[in-house]
């Protein structure tokens, strides 16, 4: 917007011959004295002087503009990692008339989505806007036919219990560029897994998601130990101290049936659950984050999943608690944050190969592979072997990784998933911290459905306790 209101001042001067000519010109008729020469032959001789700058400056704004909707085109689609929705709008766009009847359309058609003005046989040198055809073409997205080929929501088959596995590709095997590729992209894919999903829920849960003090219940009750009955009484011990005796005794009963659900359903579940817990008062939803922590606390040790839940609660439940601003950009170079992104690599591959039988072989070249994808990874200096830290370094360099630009966010998260991805096998341990390290670093991974490919059984086993 800054660039076309710069072109609006410099080029008026050019322009404002012709445009006073034109202005003459459409006023001809409304005046019924007809003394002395008639206004509209004087605008006439104004538009034939300024037809010069008139030719000039539609080859400025022509040269200018339409460089400048491609780079929007390719902002548009590296920001919301959607080209399908830009190209509908482009599909549309083709179907509708974007032309302005307006004395202003000229100096302004620069700044418009589409060519606002009428075409001519010199359309293609002094067209403002590129062709939609070759615009659809650079954005890659959905053509024609792709569209109408789409299912409808009622073609849509419900996945069965096998296809709700949490992995990330649409084929036989995924690539760590598909994962990049479908960050903030939703499709109708994604709505088909959410209603399969709902429906394996109890009742009790799908309507607890909907109300305020079931919502609070849901994630106290995700943050208790299902695995030892004496670490859960004394986090209950300590909830009935802070919490009334009533959302106590939700949480239990609520608990229970979480403890029956499949592990890979614990996220989503917590995804259902944030919107009504983000109508909380901020005073609200910083105690819930707190109770969440102390009962992390009360565990006496901290597991992935507890650390993936408190991070992404406290990440979604920002807005709620402070006003919404944007990201600071502390970190402009690789070289700033390049201990934090070998520390979080670090963990990714311990994680992906926590399993009794995997080498230390494989979890170094695990890691040495997704070091290599981050951005001049030969002039930094890279250890042979990945890192060792604990949940609380890790939460720093996943803060400071916040910090970066938004390029450097891409990069990292595409390291992160060519670790994930190198044995084409995803755990739901390693599923979770890629997708709470992704949303943190405002990069948000929906579930991929991949049918063919579940998750693997050999590497089930959770990661020990930290």
């Amino acid at each position: 917007m800054r660039l076309n209101l710069r072109l609006v001042g410099l080029l008026h001067g050019i322009l404002f011959i012709y445009l006073t000519g034109e202005l003459l010109w459409r006023i001809r008729g409304t005046s019924r004295e007809d003394k002395g020469l008639p206004l509209w032959t004087f605008g006439l001789a104004l538009m034939a002087i300024g037809g010069i700058g008139l030719l000039c400056g539609r080859l400025i704004k022509a040269s200018v503009s339409r460089q400048r909707e491609f780079l929007a085109d390719a902002s548009a689609v590296q920001f919301t990692r959607n080209p399908n929705g830009l190209t509908g709008v482009f599909q549309k766009l083709q179907q509708m008339d974007s032309r302005l009847i307006s004395p202003a359309a000229e100096a302004a058609s620069h700044m418009f989505f589409g060519n606002a003005l009428n075409p001519s046989f010199w359309e293609d040198l002094f067209s403002t806007h590129p062709p939609l055809g070759e615009r659809i073409r650079r954005v890659g997205g959905l053509n024609a036919r792709n569209l109408a080929a789409m299912p409808s929501r009622n073609q849509m088959r419900s996945p069965s219990q096998e296809s709700l596995t949490m992995g990330f590709a649409g084929g036989d095997s995924a690539t760590p560029e598909q994962v990049v590729n479908q960050v903030g992209s939703v499709t109708p894919e994604h709505f088909a897994h959410a209603q399969a999903l709902l429906s394996q829920l109890p009742e009790s849960l799908r309507l607890g998601v909907q109300e305020q003090q079931s919502a609070m219940a849901i994630a106290f009750a995700l943050a208790l130990d299902t695995e030892n009955l004496q670490i859960q009484e004394c986090q209950i011990a300590w909830l009935r101290e802070v919490q009334a005796a009533d959302l106590v005794e939700k949480t239990l009963e609520l608990s229970s049936e979480i403890s029956q659900l499949d592990p890979r359903i614990r996220l989503p579940l917590v995804d259902l659950a944030v919107p009504v817990l983000r109508q909380n008062s901020a005073k609200e939803c910083q105690m819930l984050c707190k109770c969440v922590h102390g009962l992390v606390v009360a565990t006496g040790s901290l597991s992935l999943w507890h650390f993936v839940l408190q991070l992404i609660l406290w990440r979604r439940l920002q807005p709620s608690i402070n006003p919404p601003s944007a990201t600071t950009v502390e970190f402009t170079s690789i070289e700033q944050i390049w201990p934090d992104c070998l520390l979080v690599l670090s963990v990714i591959a311990r994680v992906g190969h926590s399993q009794p039988d995997t080498s230390t072989e494989d979890i170094a070249y695990a890691f040495r592979s997704g070091v290599f994808r981050l951005p001049k990874a030969g002039e930094q200096e890279k250890p042979e072997i990945p890192l060792t830290c604990n949940f609380t370094e890790l939460k720093k360099s996943i803060e400071r990784l916040r910090l970066a630009t938004p390029k450097l966010k891409q990069a990292i998260v595409d390291a992160c998933a060519h670790t994930v991805l190198l044995d084409n096998k995803v755990t739901p341990s390693e599923a979770d911290l890629l997708r709470a390290i992704a949303l943190t670093l405002d990069c948000p991974i929906p579930p991929f459905l991949n049918p063919q490919r579940g998750v693997s059984k050999q590497k089930q086993s959770s990661p020990k306790r930290s």
